[in-house]
């Protein structure tokens, strides 16, 4: 068993990716040292319109994702807007100045003014907003976007769990930037006016030259929930954010016919089946989640 994050670090260094990588996390104690809180946030617009099936409901429902780019220029996938949160440890935060304190609140996501003080926080509720606050800010700005008013407050936490493991598996190199991801995943309303704005500032063209993001594009949501691990150009390169995107569906669509045809659609993906594993989900309790959506949805209506 490990005893720290740099003898996991050194024992991955000499594996292959695949196999043997998620063999040692499957059957040691690797996880405890490298697990990071993750979060991500899918953008849509729209209201779903009545039918006895998901897709017609979903019709005038988009979502903004963002394309992402290999560093060669080439397409690597779509997404969710988000990241791995950046935290300060305990030492290094109390060692510093309070000048320096003040300069850690929107640059660390567990750095927060309580009492009119910069206080390091342990909440991962709290952490994951900042979070994902901090990455869409970023990831816009990389694009040229700095004046997107979202509205934070609509926020809705989507309530299921995944785990995270294929960028270790499948894609680290070395460096200490190794990790598995614990993702909270994250939808938010917009207006047509805003997804219009996001859109139209996307291609005018303006790039960070060390970012990732090629670019915004628009999809129908019934779309992008069929994009499931088929090619790394167009499809979403991370399961939970294409998961998401099948939680987001089911907190729209009203009725018992369009949620059985969800179910019954998202099942027929081999993908569902295969990604479950990998992101250590039981796909029964998935798709009992999904079912759920529409009571969790109706009941906090009820209280707005």
């Amino acid at each position: 068993m490990f005893e720290s994050k740099k003898q996991v670090i050194e024992t991955l260094s000499h594996l292959p990716k695949g196999e043997a990588r998620r063999h040692l996390l499957d059957t040691t104690n690797a996880v405890d040292f490298i697990a990071s809180i993750g979060s991500n946030i899918t953008l849509y617009q729209g209201k779903p319109t009545s039918g006895d099936d998901f897709q017609t409901q979903l019709t005038s429902v988009h979502v903004i994702l963002i394309q992402r780019c290999h560093p060669n220029g080439t397409a690597d996938g779509i997404g969710a807007f988000g990241g791995l949160s950046e935290c300060i440890e305990a030492q290094t935060f109390d060692a510093l100045s309070p000048d320096e304190k003040q300069k850690c609140v929107g640059k660390w996501d567990n750095v927060v003014f309580e009492n009119g003080q910069p206080t390091r926080i342990t909440d991962i509720r709290q952490i994951s907003i900042n979070n994902v606050k901090r990455e869409v800010q970023e990831e816009l700005g990389n694009i040229g976007i700095h004046s997107a008013q979202l509205l934070w407050d609509k926020m809705v936490y989507l309530p299921f769990r995944p785990q995270d493991d294929n960028y270790l598996i499948n894609r680290w190199e070395s460096g200490e930037r190794v990790c598995v991801v614990r993702p909270r995943c994250y939808v938010l309303e917009i207006s047509a006016n805003l997804s219009d704005y996001l859109i139209t500032k996307s291609n005018q063209g303006i790039r960070e030259v060390d970012t990732e993001l090629s670019g915004l594009k628009r999809y129908a949501l019934t779309d992008v929930l069929f994009r499931a691990g088929q090619s790394p150009v167009s499809d979403y390169r991370y399961p939970h954010e294409w998961l998401a995107g099948w939680f987001l569906a089911a907190r729209l669509v009203k009725g018992p016919k369009a949620m059985n045809s969800l179910i019954d659609s998202l099942k027929q993906i081999p993908y569902f089946a295969e990604s479950c594993p990998q992101m250590r989900l039981n796909p029964t309790a998935i798709l009992n989640s999904l079912r759920y959506q529409q009571n969790l949805r109706d009941r906090q209506h009820s209280h707005e």
